[in-house]
């Protein structure tokens, strides 16, 4: 039975980890037939993902969300942006999104440095101290992108609402070293349930919107889904945080995630079977 399970682990592991190569391979062949060079650091940042992961399925049966957090952001640090600006352009706004610059270059280089040393020296002061500046450094960088004037249209403040995340998590977690009261688990969730979770609703909202020919705004469904996604981060996040019934707010927090979920499902599915 026992060597049954260890089988059954290899097993998974090589799936997870063959996975993330053929995706890679996929991405690369795109790349190169379309010659969109600009697009070839992802293969860059997904290549380390994949190697890390098989650190991660030989040593541990846990993974730390490192290689995703690396691509919200380097392409959050595009798309939100970008995306932003184009709205805000439409709206005649005076005030638009910062460009890509030093700045964000230096934001980047920052917070994968950050992972990196939570990854080598997880219980080190300068870890710590590694990862509250990168929250900080992020939450600049988000300020940057003129988010609050985006507050009619959730299609676009979706994105910075999941970007936000990210600083809250890593902020978190550094300060795990420094207060006893708060946990690790709390950043942790905020940056998978939070920016992991709220990113890819707010992408794929998107791009099931323009690629199937519909106008790139959100009706009340979609809204629903951001706030719905937001509530189950916001009370795992509080859950070992607050006072508040423990299991009240976990159950809410997956009530509310399976709602998200499911109701994107069923309202954007139906969006990709019609023509």
């Amino acid at each position: 039975m026992y060597l049954g399970s260890i089988a059954s682990a290899e097993v998974i592991a090589v799936i997870d980890t063959s996975f993330l190569f053929v995706l890679l391979g996929v991405l690369l062949r795109e790349i190169i037939a379309g010659r969109n060079w600009l697009n070839l650091p992802i293969t860059v940042v997904l290549g380390l993902f994949a190697t890390a992961n098989i650190w991660v399925c030989r040593d541990r049966w846990y993974e730390l969300p490192d290689g995703d957090l690396s691509l919200i952001t380097l392409i959050g640090g595009r798309v939100i942006p970008s995306f932003t600006r184009n709205w805000l352009s439409k709206q005649k706004s005076a005030e638009l999104p910062q460009p890509f610059g030093k700045f964000d270059v230096s934001a980047m280089v920052i917070t994968v440095g950050a992972l990196v040393a939570w990854i080598v020296f997880p219980d080190h002061a300068w870890t710590a101290i590694a990862l509250i500046c990168a929250g900080i450094v992020n939450v600049l960088r988000l300020g940057r992108w003129q988010g609050l004037r985006t507050l009619s249209e959730p299609l676009v403040w979706s994105l910075h609402l999941g970007y936000l995340w990210l600083p809250i998590g890593l902020i978190l977690i550094g300060a795990t070293y420094f207060v006893e009261t708060i946990l690790a688990s709390a950043g942790i969730h905020a940056l998978t349930a939070g920016a992991i979770a709220d990113m890819i609703l707010a992408v794929m909202t998107r791009v099931t919107l323009g690629h199937s020919g519909r106008g790139l705004t959100a009706d009340k469904v979609t809204a629903v889904i951001y706030i719905l996604i937001f509530v189950a981060a916001l009370t795992r996040v509080l859950a070992p945080l607050t006072t508040l019934d423990y299991h009240t707010l976990l159950i809410t927090s997956s009530v509310t995630w399976c709602g998200a979920f499911g109701l994107f499902c069923v309202h954007y599915g139906r969006m990709m079977l019609s023509r």
